[in-house]
């Protein structure tokens, strides 16, 4: 249905896209992670996580409970506790343990990168020792982190010079000029 609004325009409703379900930036693009989850240690997964997926300080997180978390500003005794977390098979982690089916909360502050991770447990001998010798399988796309816009002096500059460009002059009967600004 268009409606006319009181400038003379139409408005024309239209439907939003839908979201992008492996979209990193938002936090809701996820992958899958196979592994035994009565041999796979936190620290392997903390291992993971650096070696083959690039997080740098990871934040693990299941069922809204910290379950591993390291980088600047803990407490002794927060650190003595996730290090301790850390030889724990996935199955006896905290927050009831991490599970087929589990979705665990991935965070590297210093890079803004947030993703899930849903597990899927398969036993160790099920594993081909020839193209998966570290008992891991990664499903999905890996997530990248956010690039940061940083604009330069140049940058500025060509943009200003194209916006000047985009200008439109309109000269009346009269020889006078008016100058019309494109508002994207």
């Amino acid at each position: 249905v268009r409606k006319p609004i009181g400038s003379g325009n139409l408005l024309q409703p239209s439907p939003l896209e839908q979201p992008n379900p492996n979209c990193y930036s938002c936090g809701k693009g996820s992958i899958t992670l196979t592994v035994d989850c009565k041999k796979f240690k936190l620290e392997d997964l903390v291992d993971v996580l650096r070696k083959n997926l690039g997080v740098n300080t990871p934040s693990i997180m299941l069922n809204s409970s910290e379950i591993y978390l390291e980088g600047e500003g803990l407490e002794d005794d927060e650190v003595e506790f996730f290090k301790s977390n850390l030889l724990k098979t996935l199955e006896d982690a905290p927050a009831g343990g991490i599970k087929d089916g589990s979705i665990i909360e991935i965070e590297d502050f210093t890079q803004d990168l947030q993703f899930q991770i849903v597990i899927q447990h398969r036993d160790s001998s099920e594993f081909d020792k020839d193209t998966e010798p570290d008992n891991f399988k990664i499903s999905g796309d890996a997530p990248k982190v956010k690039e940061k816009k940083v604009v330069t002096e140049e940058v500025k500059t060509i943009k200003k010079r194209q916006r000047e460009e985009d200008d439109l002059e309109i000269i009346d009967n009269n020889n006078k000029k008016s100058k019309i600004i494109e508002v994207l």
